[in-house]
């Protein structure tokens, strides 16, 4: 009985070798540099860094410059005015200051037509003439207009035959108002009043 656990155990010790040399793994190959690097992910393509928001400077804005305010009309003094016209060159005549009466008459006026007015002629037949009116309100203002432009055309028709002097006069005369103010200025020179004329109209 001895005998035959002691075969036994030999013949175990026999076989375990074996069995440990057929389950080891087998040793592997070493890695092929190649394979590794055809596995290994391509790098991405470097790409240029954008480039950098443009920076613009804030908007300036001006701040919006103080308007003048427009002047005042000046009130003008008719007769105070009248006198500066008479003597500033623009008349080649002695102008004389007619009756308002005489004066309404040449324009087809009422005596109510306005608050003021002032008729300046020459003292023979020429187209000079100097008038200044002060009106009520603006409805007045037109019919004053409206009167001077009469005026100037009956004085026109009457010149044309005998005058033509005269009638370029009337065509380079000053008809102007502003306000409730309307002058009418018929001169050799007109232009000479300028100055007088540009505070009030």
């Amino acid at each position: 009985m001895k005998r035959f656990l002691s075969l036994f155990l030999l013949l175990l010790l026999l076989l375990t070798p074996a069995a440990c040399q057929s389950t080891a793994p087998a040793p592997s190959a070493p890695p092929d540099p190649a394979q590794e690097a055809s596995a290994q992910p391509e790098p991405a393509p470097e790409t240029e860094p954008a480039p950098p928001a443009e920076i613009t400077a804030p908007i300036q804005h001006e701040p919006d410059e103080e308007t003048e305010p427009a002047p005042e009309v000046q009130e003008p003094d008719l007769p105070a005015l009248a006198a500066q016209l008479l003597d500033c060159g623009a008349f080649s005549y002695a102008m004389e200051e007619f009756d308002p009466e005489i004066g309404r008459s040449f324009y087809g006026l009422a005596e109510d037509a306005a608050e003021e007015m002032y008729f300046y002629f020459p003292p023979g037949p020429t187209a000079d003439e100097l008038v200044l009116f002060k009106a009520k309100d603006e409805a007045g203002v037109r019919e004053l207009v409206k009167a001077v432009e009469a005026r100037i055309d009956y004085q026109r028709h009457a010149f044309e035959s005998y005058g033509p002097e005269e009638v370029k006069k009337l065509d380079d005369s000053y008809l102007l108002f502003k306000g409730v103010y309307v002058l009418f200025l018929s001169a050799d020179d007109p232009s000479a009043a300028d100055e007088l004329l540009k505070p009030y109209f």
